[in-house]
């Protein structure tokens, strides 16, 4: 059981800790069915019910409303994953401090609930302040890095500042080369 534990954890580091892309391909390949989703739904509200009960929140609770977010964003139900996303947010602001990887990760998520509302513009400083803190902290090339980037890029779009879209879509590139 350890040995499976890591060998996911090191392939969940090829796509810089996320699990949306494996996610997108399963659902894609039709390996991933909505009644999969509501029962991992369910193990994370679960472990995040018995982590709340652990000394300090306990150390998962933040990754799991991180996944609770994006699990909401994956249903569709944007008011939920807001609140799972500003839930996130604030907790890793409070614990780790505003220029941490923790943080910048929970302005991503919550920049991808925003985008999916159509609310680019605070979207957009969420990436443009997670885009400073990742390319302080992570060594280059990275992965995080170049995620942002494109999430940036996807945003700046939907704002229709294309040149800038156009330009960061190819730093992203750059990047993960």
């Amino acid at each position: 059981d350890a040995a499976r534990r890591r060998l996911i954890d090191d392939f969940l580091a090829v796509f810089g800790g996320e699990t949306q892309p494996i996610m997108t391909h399963l659902i894609e390949a039709g390996k991933l069915t909505l009644e999969d989703v509501q029962d991992a739904e369910k193990h994370l509200r679960e472990s995040l019910r018995l982590r709340a009960t652990e000394p300090q929140g306990g150390a998962l609770t933040f990754n799991t409303r991180s996944r609770l977010a994006m699990n909401a964003l994956a249903r569709g139900d944007l008011n939920e994953a807001e609140t799972q996303a500003r839930t996130y947010l604030t907790a890793e602001r409070a614990n780790t401090g505003e220029r941490s990887t923790f943080t910048s990760h929970g302005m991503e998520v919550l920049a991808e609930v925003l985008s999916a509302r159509g609310e680019h513009e605070e979207a957009e400083t969420l990436l443009r302040q997670a885009l400073l803190i990742a390319q302080e902290k992570m060594p280059a090339p990275s992965v995080v890095v170049g995620r942002t980037q494109m999430r940036l890029a996807r945003v700046l779009s939907a704002r229709g500042q294309h040149a800038e879209a156009s330009h960061r879509s190819g730093e992203e590139l750059w990047e993960i080369e």
